[in-house]
């Protein structure tokens, strides 16, 4: 329709970015650690991926697997 699209948030009042960070994130482990999903949420809540994505969303791809890697090592 030539109309701009609007993107609803979470219920929570959390904007997409925070939630697209998470999936990449998870996503970007699992691949380079041939660690599944479930293990890895299984050992890093929720809570914990909100509490890393202000510290955590700028990193290099590189970086963000090191440090991943050493919070799921803990």
């Amino acid at each position: 329709t030539g109309e701009k699209a609007e993107i609803k948030e979470g219920h929570a009042s959390i904007g997409y970015s925070e939630y697209y960070w998470i999936g990449y994130a998870i996503a970007l482990f699992s691949g380079m650690s041939g660690l599944g999903i479930e293990q890895i949420v299984s050992k890093i809540s929720p809570d914990e991926w909100l509490r890393l994505y202000p510290l955590l969303h700028e990193y290099g791809d590189d970086m963000l697997y090191d440090k991943l890697m050493e919070i799921y090592s803990k």
